[in-house]
């Protein structure tokens, strides 16, 4: 997608409701932290890990997601509301975070033909991630050195 077609979805589009609107692959730390921005001052009574969610803890708000969201109608505000911290968390690497939000769209994709295109962004976006954590090599202070001797913790009892 076009730097022109992103900016214009972010116009059309709520930052509450990027996570039913964009593809995983087009959104930057600057799109979690405009959702982060939206949801200062937001509160919701009797949960109290709400604060920690739209903070950046991404268990908080996946639980939330699961409790709220899950039992919800998905046209309601509500959902919109409590998926953004969880799409916040997916866009900064949360794998978790990304395999829900690809859940809930696939939810969606009865009532609406283009979530599921979403849905598989952002199990493609796992998927790129998992691929690439396996292909970095090991820093080279945690790499055994080659051609060494391994030496052993037991007792030698007396035997060198």
């Amino acid at each position: 997608m076009t730097n022109r077609k992103l900016a214009d979805l972010n116009e059309q589009t709520s930052p509450l409701a990027l996570w039913r609107s964009a593809p995983a692959e087009i959104l930057t730390s600057r799109d979690a932290n405009c959702v982060r921005r939206a949801l200062r001052g937001l509160q919701i009574f009797d949960e109290p890990t709400w604060n920690d969610a739209v903070h950046g803890d991404a268990a908080a708000a996946i639980g939330i997601a699961i409790r709220l969201a899950v039992k919800s109608r998905l046209v309601e505000p509500l959902v919109d509301l409590v998926m953004s911290p969880v799409l916040a968390a997916a866009i900064e690497g949360d794998a978790a975070a990304r395999a829900f939000i690809s859940h809930m769209l696939l939810k969606c994709a009865g009532a609406d033909p283009a979530a599921q295109s979403l849905a598989k962004s952002w199990t493609e976006a796992n998927r790129a991630a998992a691929r690439s954590s396996r292909l970095t090599k090991p820093e080279p202070h945690m790499r055994r050195p080659r051609n060494r001797r391994v030496m052993s913790c037991a007792a030698s009892h007396g035997r060198r």
